[in-house]
């Protein structure tokens, strides 16, 4: 049977395409390189965003976003030296 091309891929589904975490997805995602589409509280990433994100170059690295302002930080994932300047 000829079954046609997924259009939407869920977090778990677009990690495993992408051979990256579910984690290193959700910090793109909130980092603006992908659109995504919600049906109910579900995330889904089209097929399309996937293919372009593929076919990019991708030079910064995948990291946490960083806190908004007005936000305390946590003090267990600062350095020392961050740690003592929060104080």
């Amino acid at each position: 049977m000829n079954t046609p091309d997924k259009l939407l891929y869920d977090r778990k589904s677009a990690a495993y395409a992408l051979s990256i975490s579910v984690r290193s997805l959700d910090y793109l995602i909130a980092a603006g390189h992908f659109q995504t589409r919600r049906i109910g509280r579900k995330v889904l990433i089209p097929a399309s965003e996937l293919r372009k994100f593929v076919q990019s170059n991708h030079f910064q690295n995948v990291s946490q976003p960083k806190i908004g302002l007005g936000a305390s930080p946590n003090p267990t994932l600062l350095s020392g030296s961050e740690r003592e300047a929060n104080v």
